[in-house]
């Protein structure tokens, strides 16, 4: 009789669960697989770091891109597998479905990209400041001395100054500032050794670094391209009469002054 009653209940029962489940399924296969922007306008998806994917869901839910978000995180877990999200910063553009948008994710695709533009003629301090200033970068030397950022990156007891080349360094969301001059003291170091190799012999440089302090006073010094010439031959010249170099830019340079400022004889 129990089994019976159990067996009548369950028949009657069993077509409205169905019917529920597979409707939830369909609402969760459309949120999923359908486009997620109804603008024609890209937008920009935050992964910050150790976010994980009931985070995500809340934040598409706040920004109004999902009608039923516990259905949809309901599905996620049936087809995520506890795959991880990468951090950074990605763009949802106009037609991309939800699984797009965490397939790229999952897989550090499709990220903004930032860049920032190191000026030549700035000092370290300079372009310090500008890898400070980025919101974009992750802040690993802000609390160093130069000589620890220098021991960092390898080359320990090494002055800063110049060992970076001036270009525009493309990244994502999140790099270590630690990351960006490392590849800019890389190039440096390839364009400064080509450039060695191939110097005429005779000239009284011990280093390729001396050389580079040199270079970099010419382009101080030198109004336009025919000037270079001669303020290197003079450099050079009293470089071999062992005399002062008496270069405003030198004293500029230890006033932390703006090449170009006033110079008088307290300065000197």
């Amino acid at each position: 009789m129990i089994k019976s009653k159990f067996t009548l209940v369950f028949t009657i029962l069993m077509p409205p669960v169905l019917a529920t489940l597979l409707y939830f399924y369909l609402i969760a296969r459309d949120s999923w697989y359908g486009p997620v922007l109804s603008s024609h306008q890209a937008e920009i998806v935050y992964i910050k770091r150790d976010t994980n994917f009931d985070q995500f869901i809340d934040q598409l839910k706040d920004r109004g891109w999902l009608e039923s978000p516990e259905v949809t995180r309901w599905y996620a877990r049936l087809v995520m597998k506890n795959r991880r999200l990468c951090f950074g910063e990605y763009w949802l553009k106009p037609g991309m479905t939800l699984d797009n948008l965490v397939d790229n994710i999952v897989n550090a695709r499709g990220m903004v990209n930032h860049h920032i533009t190191f000026i030549e003629g700035w000092t370290f301090r300079q372009l310090r400041r500008a890898l400070d200033d980025d919101p974009a970068i992750e802040h690993d030397t802000v609390a160093i001395s130069d000589r620890e950022i220098m021991s960092k990156l390898g080359h320990t007891g090494q002055q800063p100054e110049g060992r970076f080349f001036p270009d525009t360094y493309q990244f994502y969301y999140g790099v270590s500032d630690l990351v960006i001059l490392q590849q800019s003291y890389m190039k440096m170091q390839s364009l400064l050794k080509q450039k060695w190799l191939s110097r005429e012999k005779r000239l009284p440089y011990a280093t390729p670094y001396s050389a580079l302090i040199v270079a970099s006073l010419i382009e101080s010094e030198a109004v336009v391209d025919k000037d270079r010439e001669k303020i290197a031959s003079v450099i050079v010249n009293r470089m071999r009469r062992k005399m002062p170099l008496q270069i405003d830019p030198t004293v500029l340079y230890g006033l932390n002054k703006v090449y170009g400022s006033p110079i008088s004889r307290k300065d000197l």
